[in-house]
């Protein structure tokens, strides 16, 4: 019904397969509806250029994830952006936060994330 945070929603659900079959085709068609939309948060739409950068990469397209992470963190304010933008440009392996900015880590319904310790804090090397 047009609301962008619902979008990232369902979108996140088709990228990590949560609750559905993994899907970058829907995840994709979910995130860019988000991204797109005149209903949604400015912090929702971070994590969906955010998102949909992870699934560019997912895709096997890096290069396409540089202007998402550019613009999810215009503002200096998702690190996770800006640590993922910097492995891409190091030509580094690329090990992106797969969490949601606002749950817990430790609750149910994240995508395994490699870079964050057991106590939720993370480790930004």
């Amino acid at each position: 019904m047009g609301d962008g945070d619902a979008a990232l929603d369902a979108g996140y659900d088709y990228l990590h397969g949560i609750g559905v079959r993994r899907d970058l085709s829907a995840a994709r068609l979910m995130l860019r509806r988000a991204v797109q939309s005149r209903c949604v948060t400015q912090y929702g739409r971070e994590e969906a250029l955010y998102s949909l950068a992870l699934a560019e990469i997912d895709g096997g397209r890096p290069e396409r994830a540089i202007p998402l992470l550019q613009k999810a963190n215009r503002d200096n304010d998702y690190p996770q952006a800006a640590f993922l933008l910097a492995q891409i440009r190091a030509k580094a392996d690329l090990k992106p936060c797969r969490c949601r900015r606002h749950l817990s880590k430790h609750l149910p319904g994240h995508a395994t994330c490699p870079l964050h310790a057991t106590n939720g804090r993370f480790r930004w090397r």
